[in-house]
């Protein structure tokens, strides 16, 4: 019975050392190998012409880049091309506004005490953005 107790722990012991030693060298065999390099494909792309691109006409009507305003909030107004998307973004909201069918638009935005920047921006049917900024000054103070 004691020889078979301590072949099992030889065995044992034996079978432990060595998945010990492939777990610690394991890995530094593999790094030795030599990694194949990747190819680089040598061929020249053209860069491709996009013609008759469209900007959309972005006008901001109301109020003026630049305006001192005594209330806390303002209208925004103006228009642009029925079918872009308008995205509004101010220093306390974004907002999402649609333009009706004939570009029209309308936004109604709250302001912070002095300058509020505001970022207008449409972007097209193809994707692509038009900004315009302004920067509307909110004071407490009678002018």
């Amino acid at each position: 019975m004691k020889k078979d107790v301590i072949l099992a722990l030889l065995v044992g012991f034996a079978i432990g050392s060595t998945l010990a030693v492939l777990a610690v060298k394991l890995p530094i065999v593999l790094d030795k190998q030599e990694k194949p390099k990747e190819e680089i494909s040598q061929t020249k792309s053209e860069p491709s012409v996009i013609k008759n691109l469209k900007k959309t006409s972005l006008n901001i009507s109301q109020p003026s880049d630049q305006a001192i305003l005594t209330k806390d909030n303002t209208t925004l107004k103006g228009n642009t091309d029925p079918s872009t998307a308008l995205i509004i973004e101010s220093p306390l909201e974004s907002i999402v506004v649609e333009p009706d069918e004939n570009g029209s638009f309308q936004a109604s935005l709250k302001l912070t005490e002095g300058g509020n920047p505001i970022y207008v921006t449409t972007i097209n049917e193809s994707g692509e953005p038009e900004t315009k900024t302004l920067t509307l000054f909110y004071t407490t103070e009678k002018l």
